[in-house]
């Protein structure tokens, strides 16, 4: 099933209804965002602290992720949701959020983050790197960079081999 805004709205209520909280923010999807999965944007009040204001998703994320890591990065952002509106203070990755993953049943693991994608890393990236020794994927970039232009400098994790450059484009 496709990930909507209406779709995503409605996990994000299921999520902030365990904590009694009415989810009342928009929800954007953004094309642009590659690197970033999701985002909680909020602002500061001079009388209230810090307020939730948006919550923005990557639309290849949505495109592409499995419904099991789409739905654990909502929560997950559905979770600095919580913090903000119980707390109004921005507490990152912190014991706070840490508590709020844990009311809706998120598993925090940090900022990092395994998805896991329904496409091939061709699909998803400009450039991708894979090790001569076993061809496994070693990493993508969506941008022509240091990395990009100096491939011949690195070796894989995998096997400590010469890396391959693929353009996808």
């Amino acid at each position: 099933m496709k990930w909507t805004v209406e779709r995503i709205r409605t996990l994000c209520r299921e999520f902030c209804g365990k904590c009694d909280v009415d989810f009342n923010v928009p929800i954007i999807i953004n094309k642009r965002m590659k690197e970033t999965l999701g985002l909680c944007h909020a602002i500061y009040d001079e009388a209230e602290g810090w307020l939730p204001t948006m919550l923005e998703f990557s639309q290849q994320l949505l495109e592409f992720g499995t419904d099991a890591s789409v739905t654990a990065i909502i929560g997950h952002e559905c979770a600095h949701f919580l913090t903000l509106v119980f707390t109004h203070e921005d507490h990152g990755h912190d014991e706070v959020f840490k508590h709020f993953c844990s009311l809706i049943d998120i598993t925090n693991d940090g900022t990092q983050t395994e998805i896991e994608y329904t496409v091939s890393p061709d699909r998803l990236y400009k450039y991708t790197f894979y090790c001569t020794k076993c061809g496994g994927f070693v990493g993508g970039q969506h941008y022509t960079c240091d990395r990009v232009k100096n491939y011949q400098l690195y070796m894989s994790d995998c096997c400590q081999a010469d890396i391959e450059l693929r353009r996808n484009w």
